[in-house]
């Protein structure tokens, strides 16, 4: 009875060594410069081999989502998304895949994404939101889906690093009466849900395994340095901010303290909801290229140096003797 076994045995072996390769050709031509969208249609077909067609290119993070949203490629892009590809994942420009289906004008693509729950006003690093990108090139169908379907609120005042709208980049009159219609329905809870959106955003570029919580020092940071885009803020209270981080060194800030602390500090400025949300985005963005910058680092082999995207030097200081004394704590 043994030699059944055996056989099955080797079955097994050759189909894992089938998937193998079919995974590494699969992987070859997602990679191309010019992708053949037909030759990856008909890997989905191998179902029974779990195959994976993901792939972030490792300098410019741009994914096989993001190409497949502009090419509107959505059975594709279904395939992705079905293979755990992270919806807001974003390019070292800043821009998701959603920026992608939108520059192309590809609804169906636009559609699915927000099935799956996109964020609406993600920020390339000149603060373009995919309803930028839609009225930039005067995409009408991409702006109906957009507005209509997504699941968040979409911020129509949402202003570029040139302090421009999404109506100010539109000609298309019929967009600009949609837009204005959406404009016109902005109530104080949907104001309140876009302030969480952004808030979110930030949280998530600390939280990068996912945890639900970051470091004091992260949160002294963001604090400190939204504090200091006020009139009003003073170096005394960014300083109380650090001390408290600094006392609760080994503590953790889940999401809800983090959203409620900020949320509190941006409403006793006492600035209006448009500009705080500007400058908020602008904060997400710099803490992001400073992400970015670290990632291009790790892939080029450099791993020293702080892994917390903290901007200021105070903070970056705390995080390595955080990181230190855990190492320390490990080894011992």
């Amino acid at each position: 009875m043994a030699a059944p076994l055996d056989y099955k045995e080797e079955r097994a072996r050759k189909r894992r060594e089938r998937a193998k390769d079919r995974q590494k050709e699969l992987t070859l031509e997602v990679t191309e410069e010019t992708i053949d969208w037909t030759k990856i249609e008909v890997f989905m077909y191998f179902d029974d081999e779990d195959l994976n067609p993901n792939h972030t290119d490792r300098h410019t993070q741009v994914t096989t989502a993001m190409l497949a949203c502009y090419e509107g490629q959505t059975e594709i892009l279904r395939w992705c998304l079905s293979s755990k590809a992270d919806v807001d994942a974003r390019s070292s420009l800043g821009r998701c895949a959603l920026h992608y289906a939108c520059d192309g004008n590809k609804a169906p693509c636009i559609r699915l994404l927000l099935e799956s729950v996109a964020d609406p006003n993600m920020r390339t690093l000149s603060m373009m939101t995919p309803l930028h990108i839609c009225c930039q090139n005067d995409n009408y169908e991409a702006v109906l889906v957009l507005l209509r379907e997504a699941k968040e609120t979409v911020d129509p005042n949402a202003e570029n690093s040139r302090r421009q709208t999404p109506s100010k980049l539109a000609k298309d009159k019929r967009i600009l009466r949609v837009i204005n219609k959406h404009h016109n329905e902005l109530d104080g809870k949907k104001k309140a849900e876009l302030l969480e959106q952004v808030l979110r955003r930030l949280f998530r570029l600390f939280d990068v395994d996912g945890n639900d919580y970051i470091f004091p020092e992260e949160w002294a940071e963001t604090h400190g340095l939204l504090a200091q885009y006020f009139e009003n803020h003073s170096d005394e209270y960014t300083d109380t901010i650090f001390e408290m981080a600094d006392k609760n060194h080994d503590g953790r800030i889940d999401w809800q303290e983090f959203k409620s602390s900020h949320v509190e500090m941006l409403e006793a400025f006492g600035m209006p909801h448009k500009e705080v949300l500007y400058r908020v985005n602008d904060l997400e963005c710099q803490i992001f290229q400073e992400r970015q910058r670290i990632i291009e680092e790790a892939a080029d082999g450099d791993e020293s140096g702080c892994r917390s995207p903290c901007i200021s030097t105070r903070a970056k200081k705390m995080s390595l003797q955080r990181a230190q004394g855990e190492l320390e704590n490990a080894q011992s």
